[in-house]
């Protein structure tokens, strides 16, 4: 991908000078010099898998996330940084922003290493590939058949595993709903809350919950089942807010406002929905920027001033 390839070069380039750096010290024991020269060419014509990346981060002493563009500055890591935590968190990053083509790039590069991961991280892989793969590569089938291998896949009952399994799940879900398949998407969310209320609550389990009533509150106003759809998103913005569990703080208020908006109450939509907008805008999440922006056109009057 050109331009994530681009931005790694720029950056890598400049962190490598600043720490004093040639291109063949910072190679040594990594890759070759020509590595390095290709990544920070003008054309990015290097994609470096996440191992070299990682390895590189850890000699220039900043995080993978600021060389793939996900921090505006670069942040000191020790050694004790975990490569995989950091691709994981560079993947959450790249799904909440819905850059699907970058998550692709990530994606691909991880895949390479899969011998040495556990099935839970190869599970962790499949499900992203199954995102990347219904929304940057438009196929369906290629989807559902990864997403099926990922839960085929046998992990541990760690609670991490087992949050991880619901999401699977739950992304499945989301996909039954985009396809229109409203009541299939229905049944599994409803089995993904009853399975994540059965665990003991922390950030994690409450941002999945979140997330599975915000997608309940979509397919419910779908049905045109509005009272539930408003029961759900309220539930969404409940658990975001006592749980300091932001990511979906503005969704949320935008799922309220545009059910209220459907059912008629449209002022009162349109305040929720503009407190989303200035929750989405400080996340710069520009393409649900411009979904809420769209919809607040669509619901505010068009009105004229004439002079008699």
């Amino acid at each position: 991908m050109q331009k994530q390839t681009l931005v790694l070069g720029e950056r890598l380039r400049t962190i490598r000078k600043m720490r004093g750096y040639t291109q063949s010290e910072l190679a040594k024991g990594i890759c070759t010099q020509g590595v390095i020269s290709n990544i920070e060419g003008k054309n990015g014509k290097e994609n470096p898998s996440s191992s070299i990346l990682f390895q590189l981060s850890e000699r220039l002493g900043v995080t993978m996330s600021y060389l793939y563009g996900q921090e505006e500055s670069a942040s000191f890591v020790t050694s004790k940084d975990i490569r995989q935590s950091e691709v994981s968190k560079i993947i959450k990053n790249l799904k909440a922003r819905r850059d699907y083509a970058a998550l692709n790039y990530i994606i691909e590069n991880e895949k390479n290493k899969s011998s040495q991961l556990s099935n839970a991280e190869k599970q962790y892989l499949l499900w992203h590939e199954a995102v990347c793969s219904y929304y940057e590569r438009k196929s369906v089938d290629e989807a559902i058949s990864l997403f099926t291998r990922a839960l085929d896949l046998q992990t541990t009952k760690k609670k991490a595993d087992l949050v991880q399994r619901v999401e699977i799940e739950l992304s499945l879900g989301s996909i039954y709903y985009e396809e229109n398949h409203y009541s299939e998407s229905e049944y599994m969310l409803l089995a993904c809350l009853e399975n994540i209320q059965e665990l003991e609550t922390d950030s994690s389990v409450y941002e999945v919950m979140t997330k599975i009533h915000f997608n309940l509150s979509n397919i419910y106003n779908r049905k045109e089942e509005y009272e539930k759809a408003l029961r759900h998103a309220e539930a969404a913005l409940n658990l975001s807010v006592s749980s300091n569990t932001l990511t979906l703080l503005g969704d949320a208020l935008y799922q309220i406002g545009y059910t209220n908006s459907l059912i008629g109450n449209t002022q009162l939509g349109i305040d929720y929905i503009e407190k989303s907008l200035v929750i989405v805008t400080l996340q710069d999440n520009q393409k649900l920027v411009s979904i809420i922006e769209n919809t607040l056109a669509k619901l505010k009057p068009h009105t004229s001033i004439t002079l008699d």
